[in-house]
């Protein structure tokens, strides 16, 4: 929203009370989306991996725990071990000035 040049060299608390004279906004009270804007962060998926032990459940009613043979991995098992975890795009409405969104993101600084 543009004030028209009259918030120019005013503190915060100044254009919350323009916009309220004005356009009778309360600021506080907008969604915060519009006071902090929108911001763009990669997410890793997480995905468990299957456990090796599973319970099934016989016919006849019993429990019982496969047995696993471990098998060496091949050349093509071992590269994709290497690839990068999956990510998503996510849309955050936050306040990336304070410390709470660094703190709970250290990747994005290479942390």
């Amino acid at each position: 929203m543009l004030l028209f040049g009259r918030e120019q060299g005013t503190v915060s608390k100044e254009k919350n009370e323009i916009l309220f004279t004005r356009f009778q906004i309360n600021y506080n009270e907008i969604d915060e989306r519009f006071r902090k804007g929108s911001v763009l962060v990669r997410e890793e998926i997480v995905t468990e991996p299957p456990s090796a032990a599973t319970e099934l459940t016989l016919s006849n009613g019993e429990n019982a725990t496969p047995v696993v043979d471990r098998v060496l991995p091949n050349k093509k098992e071992k590269k994709k071990r290497d690839v990068k975890p999956k990510t998503k795009v996510v849309v955050l409405h936050c306040d990336i000035i304070k410390d709470q969104f660094w703190d709970d993101r250290p990747s994005i600084l290479g942390g």
